[in-house]
């Protein structure tokens, strides 16, 4: 098999790496980046990706993230350069093929008559993120309504959490997503010495890989449950690369579930979930009516510029400041981007109208909302952003790009408000017409509220559960 690279970044690596295992030859790599072109990445060129039009019959592999909703690159492929549908490949497609070669699966016999255990996969040396949240606080609440749940996970992350600490499966890959052949093969053994199980995976990494092989050999052992977090085009290709061994796919969005028909999954195989925000509140909520004072914005959420990119959050408030909007802003959460924050606050003598806190313990949360009237979210992608719904169900009005995974949730004009991804111009005038009218704060948070505390059932997201958990 030879196969052409699309693609010079460290999945490309990652992938080289693999192949030098394997009997696979590398026909060239190439980018779409001019300013990569004559690279040597272990001794290949990089190549302009018009390479590809010589070569129409070779196989590809798309290796990059495609971090938008939609990337072009897999029409153009068939489209511009002529190569067959079935020789394109996404990384983790090449990652499967890959490792079919590279390492045998154990022969072993598992009692498939034992009740399988269900285990939630985080293994990553993981951060405090949605998707971490989202993990702890199912299992918990699964726990509760005593079954038979674990978390594959680092245990001593666990040592204040005494009510999961003695359902942790003691396992981490410390540079998770590398797909290093040794975390592979202690991912398959961690995984057949909890056989049989009900797997759900959250991440397309060295667990969901090693349930995948596994599944191919005892097929009765392993259950795969697949939970989608994003609707970008990355994210959905990369679970896909599975989708002969996933049993059920569970999206936070319908934007998730639509991009996921798109490539292929029936629907009647994909549901979707909204995870339930418990109302902590206290009595009635006061929202800021009185013009003479400042309005209340805030953020709660990673600060990273990936995805989230929270480097707008300082254009927001640079355009707030030049619209002379009365405001105060409070930011919560931590991330790479927040020594620039702060930096950027002091810099700039902003620190009576701009807070950044760091990270807040989750109790605190509802606690932080209570007094906001505005939460804004910068991202440009969103699977279905928890903190979006707990400032909702405050009562706060959300201010936000459109992303997908956002606009099951935010209407625009009558649950909130939405502007285009980046458009930071127009969040700025939303949130200066909102200083000026501030009956529409009240109207819109209510309105907010009552609409998102109809989604966000624990019952009923404890019998979806029950029922997707049932083995079948």
């Amino acid at each position: 098999m030879h196969i052409y690279l699309y693609g010079s970044g460290n999945r490309c690596r990652i992938l080289l790496e693999l192949i030098r295992l394997s009997d696979i030859k590398i026909a060239g790599i190439v980018d779409s980046n001019p300013s990569r072109h004559g690279n040597r990445i272990y001794g290949y060129e990089v190549l302009p990706v018009d390479q590809l039009k010589k070569c129409a019959d070779e196989y590809v592999c798309v290796t990059f993230f495609g971090d938008k909703d939609y990337e072009p690159v897999w029409e153009d492929l068939t489209r511009i350069y002529k190569v067959a549908k079935n020789r394109i490949m996404s990384c983790h497609d090449l990652i499967r093929v890959l490792y079919q070669r590279i390492i045998t699966i154990p022969m072993t016999t598992t009692d498939i008559s034992i009740r399988k255990k269900v285990v939630f996969a985080k293994a990553w040396d993981f951060g405090v993120g949605g998707v971490e949240t989202w993990i702890d606080e199912t299992g918990a609440l699964l726990l509760r309504q005593s079954k038979d749940v674990y978390l594959l996970a680092k245990k001593d992350r666990y040592i204040e959490k005494q009510e999961l600490i003695d359902n942790v499966i003691d396992f981490c890959v410390d540079d998770s997503c590398d797909f290093k052949k040794n975390d592979v093969e202690r991912t398959v053994t961690k995984l057949v010495e909890n056989a049989p199980c009900v797997l759900v995976c959250s991440r397309a990494d060295e667990v969901l890989l090693s349930a995948a092989m596994l599944h191919k050999v005892y097929s009765d052992s392993f259950r795969i449950i697949a939970v989608i977090h994003g609707a970008c085009d990355g994210i959905i290709r990369d679970f896909y690369a599975y989708d002969d061994v996933i049993d059920r796919y569970i999206c936070v969005s319908t934007a998730v579930q639509r991009a996921l028909v798109a490539l292929g999954v029936e629907k009647d195989r994909t549901e979707i979930i909204t995870s339930p925000i418990a109302d902590l509140s206290h009595g009635t909520r006061a929202y800021s009516l009185d013009i003479n004072n400042p309005i209340k914005i805030g953020y709660a959420g990673r600060l990273e510029v990936f995805h989230k990119r929270s480097d707008l959050l300082i254009q927001l408030v640079k355009k707030l400041e030049i619209l002379k909007v009365n405001y105060c802003f409070e930011i919560v959460g931590d991330g790479s981007f927040s020594r620039s924050l702060k930096q950027f606050i002091e810099d700039n003598n902003l620190q009576e109208k701009v807070c950044y806190k760091g990270l807040i313990d989750r109790k605190a949360i509802y606690d932080f909302w209570i007094d906001k009237d505005i939460a804004v979210n910068v991202s440009e992608s969103e699977g279905r952003p928890i903190s979006n719904i707990e400032a909702m169900i405050c009562g706060v009005v959300p201010v936000v790009t459109a992303t997908a995974g956002i606009l099951d949730d935010v209407m625009d004009g009558d649950t909130g408000y939405t502007v285009d991804i980046g458009d930071m111009d127009s969040m700025a005038r939303v949130i200066e017409y909102l200083a000026n009218n501030r009956s529409c704060i009240k109207e819109t948070g209510e309105r907010a509220r009552e609409y998102i505390s109809k989604k966000t059932d624990v019952r009923s997201y404890e019998e979806q559960w029950s029922r997707i958990l049932e083995v079948r």
